[in-house]
């Protein structure tokens, strides 16, 4: 979801406590793209991993990915798609980006695609008979980037990416602007192969919704923008499963465009 050397700032010092706190060799894996996370999961290349939901959701379908924990936010475990222009842009909605350059991070991603094509499929249209111009950035990195540089006039993108990205520069609060807001979806959670040992999974789940409790793991959480890790369900990502039934189902229709 973000860029390596941002993943490696955020997602590092977890996974440098996770080696502690399970007695285990422990190492951070990135990879290019959504589907190759999920493979690697898949495969038992990763047998833990941060995703993005609408990779969960894609992962519990094709191989039973299981959820382990959840992150939460400001006292709830749920999250946003933003979407964001330059500063100087006049843009007020998704609206005012027809016939505009767009940005979209992965086809697999909630956030950063799948709403932004569901609302847009609700006018009656797809991405690209609407937009002039749709890119694919990978991470919500450089889609902010591109929204920064001109290369994009908007992006959708993870709200909780983009506050941090502000706090890495704060000079993007002022180049770029929130334009809409969609959401909450339930937040994107940590998971697990289905196959990973049973042992190794309570210690993961345990270690998880106990790191607000010590001085090193609140440290860790603040620094993500996390409050706490929680327990999560799978039944909360099935609002995203009907909002990708219903763009499938658009797509394959006679004389969708």
């Amino acid at each position: 979801m973000s860029s390596p050397g941002n993943a490696v700032e955020t997602y590092g010092p977890i996974v440098s406590y996770l080696t502690k706190k399970l007695k285990r060799p422990t190492q951070l894996v990135l990879a290019h793209s959504y589907a190759e996370l999920n493979e690697k999961v898949r495969l038992r290349e990763a047998l833990a991993a941060f995703v993005c939901s609408g990779g969960y959701v894609e992962g519990h379908s094709r191989f039973g990915m299981e959820l382990v924990a959840v992150p939460q936010y400001n006292g709830r475990p749920t999250y946003y798609c933003y979407i964001i222009s330059s500063a100087r842009s006049a843009a007020k909605g998704l609206a005012d980006f027809r016939g505009k350059r767009f940005a979209f991070t992965d086809r697999d991603s909630n956030t950063g695609c799948g709403i932004p094509t569901y609302q847009i499929l609700k006018m009656g249209l797809s991405p690209e008979s609407y937009f002039q111009e749709v890119i694919y950035t990978r991470n919500h990195d450089k889609s902010i980037a591109a929204v920064r540089t001109g290369v994009v006039d908007g992006a959708a993108v993870d709200n909780i990416l983009y506050e941090l990205a502000i706090r890495r520069d704060p000079l993007l609060k002022v180049q770029t602007k929130i334009v809409a807001r969609y959401g909450p979806c339930a937040a994107p959670p940590v998971v697990v192969n289905p196959n990973a040992d049973d042992e190794f999974k309570t210690s993961l789940k345990r270690i998880l919704l106990n790191m607000h409790r010590d001085p090193e793991g609140r440290k860790i959480l603040r620094d993500m923008m996390t409050d706490r890790f929680v327990p999560g369900a799978d039944s909360a990502y099935d609002s995203i499963r009907v909002m990708r039934k219903e763009i499938e189902a658009w797509r394959n229709r006679p004389g969708a465009r």
